[in-house]
């Protein structure tokens, strides 16, 4: 660098709403992958009881979606997809009646602790797509 100050390079980012999303970091809706385990001799139990969480959480304010997967490889293993407008509709979700039952009863049913993940939801933006 010679005694000379260092400049860092200038990046011209391309003026699409894509960056004006992130650099205004815009209140987003989010999306939660939950993976779950069930031991199998619990499966039709489990599925009974995440059936009633869904049928009540899909009522919440706030709530997009809340859809359960099973996966084709492996029939032990569950996905709960779940969409909310916002991180309060979410946080909002884990304090309902029928998410702490639903927790409470399917804890020792599961092979291991569940996994989830967030997401932000990019697009479709509009929730009124959803």
């Amino acid at each position: 660098m010679n005694g000379h100050l260092y400049k860092p390079k200038t990046i011209n980012k391309p003026t699409c709403s894509f960056y004006a999303f992130l650099e205004l970091k815009i209140v987003a809706m989010i999306a939660i992958f939950v993976h779950i385990w069930v031991k199998k001799k619990h499966i039709h139990e489990f599925l009974e009881a995440t059936v009633a969480n869904h049928n009540q959480s899909v009522r919440e304010p706030g709530n997009l979606r809340f859809d359960i997967l099973r996966d084709a490889a492996e029939p032990n293993k569950f996905v709960l997809y779940e969409a909310y407008e916002s991180e309060e509709a979410a946080a909002a979700h884990k304090s309902t009646q029928h998410y702490l039952t639903w927790r409470d009863t399917v804890e020792d049913w599961m092979k291991k602790p569940r996994e989830g993940r967030k997401h932000m939801i990019l697009y479709p933006k509009d929730k009124e797509q959803w």
